[in-house]
């Protein structure tokens, strides 16, 4: 009889989080094959490799137990022995069979497990249960805790990367090479293309109303166009002893219907525009927000530590574990990203975004425009071991050039701080925000932004006082003429 108290579980989930037996966490992002696990238990033989694709899920696993193999496709086709088999299959050796959304392999001759997850264009994750203590001698990426200093990092074109908790270790021309990991885990929704606080990606079904995330006092939502796969509105609510609401849409954001135009702060939040197309939002809890207002809506959330494991919606749940993202309003954790995000929609949504472009004129557009994505000597090739293309050429063909409206320029790196008249009055607490770069239109240095979005020399500035505003120029105080004092 099998003893659940002996239970030791490797998992791999994500673009390639490995968690062992002993419960270490690491990542490996490459194409190549690997063995998970390799004993010998009472002279049975037991082998379980699988491998990644371009797109970071798994290709195929291979488990071989007692010289029976069977292999499990992308697409969830199960071969035995070179033969395709459905489910429920019984042999002598194993039982294969679903097991709720996921499918399970129970071997008779061994008191191990194998669970994983598929998606139909790749297996998202797979478990590996072992109802006894670990085998001495046992090799492969679940079963040693110095697994990383046994990992063979051979000579490639193609760095391997492997990354624990804070670090990474990069494996390039035959060498491990140790980085630092200091990107944060934020949600990012771009049109109907979502990736969660976790990294997993998913596009929605409908254009809809959608709850993208909620915590304790806070909510952001989005709302669809009717007319294209694009958001509309973003609104952003914190709650103290009333909802306080931010809404953003195209070129514009409002509080309380009140439109911001430069900088609003409040006890809640810091509203600011960091460039003429992003908003930048910082919380007095430490969540920050970007939302893209031109030429579509997008949006970026960065949570604090603080908020682990605590928020819901359509960006996941925050707790570094992504086969569990697709948890549903109502707690039920789906295989699928359709009825997961049709959980979170609020009121009737329509599964109306096509999967595929229909548009041909778009499809060249994007085979022509965004072609350097994909281009294996391009600029961004060396992203490919690291990072999926997929989502961001299907992304392309939303975006357009960019225009800059009066005497402003482009930068993909705007900044906002100290670039405005009202800093030339009082310090800017802008220059406190830290978070990604955003592109957009500003003003070149030495000039300063007015209300009316226009770059203006310092000596054209107006002055901000609690007084009000006055222009620049002469002055008439007390009775008395005053000037402007600039620097030189």
């Amino acid at each position: 009889m099998r003893n659940p108290m002996n239970l030791n579980v490797c998992k791999t989930f994500g673009s390639g989080v490995i968690q062992m037996f002993n419960g270490t966490v690491f990542y490996i992002r490459s194409t190549c094959p690997f063995t998970l696990t390799h004993f010998t238990h009472n002279r049975v033989d037991c082998d379980i490799t699988m491998r990644r694709g371009e797109n970071g899920l798994l290709e195929y696993i291979e488990i071989n137990v007692n010289k029976i193999q069977t292999r499990i496709l992308y697409n969830g086709t199960i071969f035995v022995e070179q033969r395709m088999v459905s489910l429920p299959y019984d042999h002598t050796y194993q039982h294969v069979f679903q097991y709720g959304i996921n499918t399970k392999l129970r071997s008779t001759v061994l008191p191990l497990s194998v669970i994983w997850s598929s998606v139909g264009v790749g297996i998202d994750s797979l478990w590996v249960q072992l109802e006894q203590e670990l085998v001495l001698g046992m090799t492969g990426l679940c079963g040693r805790p110095d697994i990383l200093v046994r990992i063979q990092c051979a000579s490639s074109a193609h760095p391997v990367r492997i990354q624990c908790a804070s670090s990474a270790h990069v494996c390039n021309n035959g060498k491990w090479i140790c980085s630092q990991n200091s990107c944060p885990s934020r949600c990012v929704i771009e049109g109907q293309f979502v990736t969660t606080f976790d990294g997993k990606q998913y596009a929605l079904p409908g254009k809809c109303t959608y709850m993208a995330s909620k915590g304790f006092n806070w909510t952001i939502s989005i709302h669809f166009s009717e007319r294209t796969s694009s958001i509309q509105n973003v609104f952003l609510q914190i709650y103290q002893v009333l909802f306080n609401t931010y809404r953003f849409s195209h070129n514009s954001v409002q509080f309380e219907k009140e439109e911001i135009r430069e900088l609003h702060q409040s006890d809640n939040a810091m509203v600011f525009w960091q460039s003429s197309m992003y908003v930048q939002v910082l919380t007095s809890f430490g969540m920050k927000i970007q939302v893209q207002t031109s030429p579509d809506l997008q949006l970026y959330i960065t949570l604090p530590q603080s908020e682990v494991g605590m928020p819901e919606g359509l960006c996941g749940n925050y707790n570094t574990d992504t086969t569990d993202d697709f948890t549903t309003s109502s707690g039920i954790v789906e295989n699928a990203a359709e009825p997961f995000a049709l959980s979170w929609s609020v009121g009737d949504c329509p599964v109306n975004i096509p999967k595929v472009c229909i548009n041909s004129d778009n499809e060249i557009f994007a085979d022509e425009k965004c072609h350097p994505l994909r281009d294996p000597s391009g600029i961004f090739a060396k992203c490919y071991d690291h990072v999926p293309t997929d989502n961001y050429h299907k992304a392309c063909i939303q975006r357009t050039s960019v225009s800059c409206e009066n005497n402003q320029r482009f930068d993909y790196e705007m900044q906002v701080c100290n670039s405005t008249c009202l800093s030339l009055s009082r310090p800017d607490p802008r220059c406190g925000v830290e978070d990604a770069p955003v592109e957009g239109c500003g003003c070149l240095e030495g000039t300063h932004l007015t209300g009316g979005l226009t770059c203006t020399p310092k000596a054209q500035c107006p002055c901000h006082h609690q007084g009000g505003v006055t222009p620049p120029g002469p002055v008439i105080i007390d009775g008395r003429q005053w000037s402007q004092l600039l620097d030189k």
